[in-house]
């Protein structure tokens, strides 16, 4: 009998998204400006384009200078398309949160992307993966039997398949299709291309992690 999948309701998707930009903020507040191979552009050096950009990015409730932002103000017309791919993600998708990031962690690890995981290694808490799986997507392993719920699992298998075959075997494309349906499982394809390209911007970039950093991706 497959695993019973609940889409999260759309209370539940902006409450996640509100924490988790108050987790990013707290982690800016921080870390202050980490600055990679490509200048950061602050509102004084931006010119009129790129103010906006930075003053609709902080409308959304994003903190500015965290993550892919300086990567964006090189093209804002890319970039505002891809804001809105994001705003979806965030707030219409029928993936819910620990789904969400769970795709978003196994693409980090696929990409070593330090600063992808090192950002989304505490929104999957936030979310509700358990520890025992963060864990062993970050060692580059299969979670341990109870450590994915039932609904959780045939994600994994989804994004893990793709990412490293290429390709997703059938018995698995029918479990996902059984689980999610069609339209949650076109969103996980789009969730985990959205940060295929973070996770290539960042690399891109070789944005630093701050001094200390817990959440690393050991090199496999």
């Amino acid at each position: 009998m497959a695993p019973k999948y609940t889409p999260p309701t759309a209370k539940e998707l902006a409450e996640y998204n509100t924490a988790f930009y108050a987790l990013l903020h707290e982690t800016a507040k921080r870390d202050g400006n980490l600055v990679g191979r490509i200048p950061l552009v602050t509102k004084q050096d931006a010119d009129p384009l790129q103010r906006k950009l930075l003053e609709n990015t902080e409308a959304d409730g994003r903190p500015v200078g965290v993550g892919p932002t300086t990567m964006f103000m090189q093209n804002l017309e890319l970039s505002n398309l891809f804001s809105q791919v994001l705003h979806y993600i965030n707030l219409k998708s029928t993936l819910a949160a620990r789904h969400k990031e769970i795709a978003i962690l196994l693409t980090a690890r696929f990409w070593s992307s330090d600063f992808e995981w090192y950002a989304h290694a505490p929104a999957a808490r936030l979310a509700g993966v358990s520890e025992a799986a963060i864990e062993a997507i970050r060692q580059g392993r299969t979670p341990p039997a109870g450590s994915l719920r039932d609904d959780e699992r045939p994600l994994y298998e989804l994004v893990w398949q793709l990412l490293n075959n290429k390709r997703v075997d059938d018995a698995t494309f029918k479990q996902c299709m059984e689980v999610y349906g069609s339209v949650t499982l076109f969103e996980t394809i789009v969730i985990t291309a959205y940060y295929c390209m973070v996770s290539l911007c960042l690399n891109l970039d070789e944005l630093p992690l701050p001094p200390g950093a817990k959440d690393t991706l050991p090199k496999l």
